[in-house]
């Protein structure tokens, strides 16, 4: 686990694949580095802001 994965939720993953089809998941990121964003988009958001 690198530093930017573990800066994520722990349990983002349960809370990712907890919420309807139809729930669009923004991660805010005007403050995270760039490897973090990466960190959540191998994780599966695709949606940021």
């Amino acid at each position: 686990m690198t530093a930017a994965s573990s800066a994520l939720p722990q349990h983002f993953d349960e809370i990712y694949q907890s919420i309807p089809a139809t729930v669009t998941l923004v991660a805010v990121t005007k403050f995270l580095s760039v490897e973090t964003i990466r960190a959540a988009y191998e994780r599966g958001v695709r949606h940021f802001g």
